[in-house]
């Protein structure tokens, strides 16, 4: 690996890029609701817009960047990445703020696919933890940056201005990609076997195995990605900006936690049991939501923490099992997978959660529905005995 830094820079870049259209929407929430007269279910319904689509175009686009390559991939991502959010940031209706949450979710459904194929192929065996712990806290940098930034633009330059900036930020990220990223390799030298029926074979029980648990996460995560701040806001009291900080703070959380995962699945850490602690840590978060109304409306911030080490890391091991649990030249198909599953997770649950919201009046409901959908991803770790779901981050075997 010859420039550690600049891929790091690619890969954190490529995840924020891809995401912080969908966590900018929960931020803005109540801006949105003030401009343009929408509901709860219409707020949920931007992230269902951007999420449906990345899940319809995962699995195809897992094969796209296996047969174009991961740089040539990231460099189309960052650029579609640009045109969502200066599209969200010229929309004067709703209608055409879904437009614009559809042109992101092209770049969601890409994202986990080309980052992954960049690890599995620049990255040395002993360090791909770390990396895709970085990589995955890119998320997390952009759920920290959206939650601090854009509700002080918002009151400043006003928030369409602040989202426009990051779209320029996306290209000239997408302009320095090719200097700091190596070529793609030809696609018979990324293995020393030739290609196999591996982009047209069955998928493996660990790839179905970690999709399945990334469903239920996503509904999980979505959820509370999409809901804190307004919910720190309307059911806590706090000022918009507090509210921002605190989802600010759970992206701070989560980029630690990502990165500190990353390291303890380098050290041989088991997946399964790393999933499970994860899962549960998420449903500990969502039930403390759940009661903090009646209690101490403090219980946000230490809750915050929390999200960022159950909710938001378990991309990390999922990630990383995929990229050393199948064979390289099939990592991009098996990321689009387990991807299509987890943005599935948001794209039910968002919505689903803005209905009950905007129904009963109250979060409740919802924090104590998202802490059952944990617990049942917990399950699912804990029935994952067979040994390819510790192998997937323990033995890389299959690459090169």
């Amino acid at each position: 690996m010859k420039n550690p830094v600049g891929l790091s820079t690619v890969l954190v870049g490529v995840m924020l890029a891809s995401t912080i259209q969908l966590l900018a929407m929960g931020v803005l929430a109540a801006d949105l609701i003030d401009e343009l007269g929408v509901s709860r279910t219409q707020i949920g319904l931007l992230a269902t817009a951007n999420s449906v689509v990345g899940a319809m175009l995962a699995p195809f686009l897992g094969r796209v960047t296996d047969r174009l390559g991961p740089r040539r991939s990231a460099i189309i991502i960052l650029l579609i990445s640009a045109a969502g959010l200066i599209f969200t940031a010229l929309a004067p209706t709703y209608p055409l703020l879904v437009v614009a949450a559809f042109v992101g979710g092209a770049a969601q459904g890409w994202s986990n696919p080309a980052t992954n194929k960049l690890i599995g192929v620049h990255v040395e065996i002993h360090s791909q933890g770390v990396f895709t712990g970085i990589k995955q806290s890119g998320v997390q940098v952009a759920a920290f940056l959206a939650g601090l930034t854009l509700p002080t633009a918002s009151l400043t330059i006003g928030w369409r201005a602040g989202l426009a900036l990051y779209g320029v930020l996306c290209i000239l990220l997408a302009f320095l990609t090719p200097l700091v990223v190596p070529a793609d390799p030809p696609r018979h030298s990324v293995d020393d076997r030739p290609a196999g029926p591996g982009l047209r074979g069955p998928v493996t029980p660990l790839v179905w195995r970690i999709t399945i648990y990334a469903f239920m996460l996503g509904v999980v995560g979505g959820t509370i990605g999409r809901f804190l701040p307004l919910f720190a806001h309307e059911a806590l009291g706090y000022s918009t900006r507090t509210a921002g900080f605190i989802a600010a703070l759970a992206g701070l959380a989560g980029i630690v936690a990502r990165i500190g995962w990353g390291r303890i699945a380098d050290r041989g850490y088991p997946a399964r049991r790393a999933l499970l602690i994860m899962a549960v840590l998420a449903a500990a978060a969502s039930a403390i939501l759940a009661i903090s109304t009646s209690t101490a409306v403090w219980l946000a911030w230490p809750v915050a923490v929390l999200i960022g080490f159950g909710a938001s890391a378990w991309n990390t091991v999922a990630n990383l099992a995929i990229i050393r649990g199948v064979d390289l030249e099939d990592a991009g198909r098996s990321s689009g997978i387990m991807l299509l599953g987890f943005l599935a997770g948001i794209s039910i649950g968002t919505p689903v959660s803005g209905l009950i919201i905007d129904a009963t009046g109250s979060y409740t409901t919802v924090w104590l529905g998202v802490a059952v959908m944990a617990l049942i991803g917990a399950s699912v770790a804990a029935e994952s005995r067979r040994p390819t779901a510790t192998a997937s981050v323990t033995t890389p075997s299959k690459n090169p």
